[in-house]
């Protein structure tokens, strides 16, 4: 029988909630079988949550929303640099990196990894967009151009339905989207 050859990945998530945890947890344990190494960028409660976790690396990188419009987009641009930096530092020890949750629109980090010619996966948990015009509604045309550059920056699309094919506009993108259940 012919051994699969374990990689290295990498799994950036903007700075989560507690809410993203399980979900990240749950990611890590489908990984865990198949690679040798496993980073997670992360920050905030995720960093915490992660720290003592022996089956991956954790890199953090704390985020603070600001109270107005211009400086919630000063710190998430500064929050995508700071990841971007990361994923510099990484580079060599990195196979394939997923954006996992709120890494759908993480522009920075995308290029980022597109220039040192690694894979992007965009796992895709739920859409910035809709947690993002819940908070900031002006913001909304500016997430939907990121994250549809980032699906095309992308390498694979990885949804947990069909049905989230069409109800987030992912059909141009039918040859990269691997649907699983994650």
């Amino acid at each position: 029988m012919k051994t699969m050859r374990k990689i290295s990945i990498g799994i950036v998530t903007f700075p989560i909630s507690t809410a993203g945890n399980i979900p990240t947890s749950n990611l890590i344990t489908i990984l865990y079988a198949i690679s040798k190494d496993i980073y997670l960028i992360t920050g905030n409660q995720g960093y915490d949550y992660f720290t003592g976790d022996k089956r991956i690396k954790v890199i953090g990188v704390m985020h603070k929303r600001g109270l107005n419009i211009l400086m919630r987009i000063i710190r998430y641009i500064y929050t995508q640099l700071l990841i971007s930096y990361k994923i510099i530092k990484l580079a060599k020890d990195i196979d394939i990196w997923i954006f996992f949750i709120g890494g759908n629109a993480l522009l920075f980090p995308v290029l980022t990894v597109k220039l040192l010619r690694k894979k992007v996966i965009l796992a895709l948990a739920g859409s910035s967009l809709e947690g993002f015009t819940s908070t900031i509604n002006n913001a909304s045309k500016i997430i939907k151009i990121l994250e549809n550059v980032n699906r095309q920056l992308s390498n694979h699309i990885i949804v947990y339905s069909t049905n989230l094919i069409s109800e987030w506009h992912l059909q141009k993108y039918m040859k990269k989207t691997i649907k699983k259940y994650l």
